[in-house]
Order: structure tokens, then C-alpha cells, then sequence
């Protein structure tokens, strides 16, 4: 997966001087940085859907909510719902 982040200027700075104190690329720190704080899922957790009995919040809830702009909940608006549970013919799944 490649990930784009947009920084500030003084996030780039920071990144620039802990990338170069710990003697690597700001890639390559960035990616520790992941690694270090992320927390350890189960891989054949993620292949089966098998989460021991934990909902999808407490698997992934730490990511939820990790879009700014977007309503709280697309739901909501009528706008983001038009065309769901309609097949790409135009016939809906119910009849």
C-alpha cells in the first residue's frame, strides 16, 4: 500500500530531524513510526473474518472517524445513498 500524507511545515521539519537522528529516510521512519505504534492483528484473523468475538469497533475502531470533512455519518444524507441496493442494470435486488 502507498500512503500520501500532506504535513505541514513543521511536521516535514520534525519528520526531517528524527528521520536523520535515527541515521534513515523519513520513509523509512515513517513506516517504524506505523509499526511501532499500530497495534498487532492477527493476520489469519484478517483471511477467516475471525476476530475471536470482537466486534469490527473494537478490531478496527482505533481507524474510525480518521477522515476530516466527511458528515459523521453518510447514512444521513440522501445525497450518499442514491443508487444503493440497485444493481448496475438500474433493477432493484428487492423485486
Amino acid at each position: 500500500m502507498t500512503l500520501t500524507l500532506e504535513l505541514s511545515p513543521e511536521e516535514e521539519a520534525r519528520l526531517a530531524l528524527a528521520s536523520r537522528q535515527h541515521g534513515t529516510d523519513p520513509a523509512t521512519y515513517a513506516k517504524l513510526l506505523v509499526t511501532e505504534h499500530l497495534p498487532e492483528l492477527d493476520t489469519n484473523s484478517l483471511e477467516t473474518g475471525d476476530f475471536g468475538g470482537k466486534s469490527v469497533y473494537e478490531v478496527f475502531g482505533h481507524l474510525f472517524g480518521g477522515v476530516d470533512g466527511l458528515p459523521s455519518d453518510l447514512s444521513t444524507n440522501p445525497k450518499y445513498m442514491e443508487g444503493f441496493g440497485e444493481t448496475k442494470s438500474g433493477r432493484d435486488l428487492a423485486e
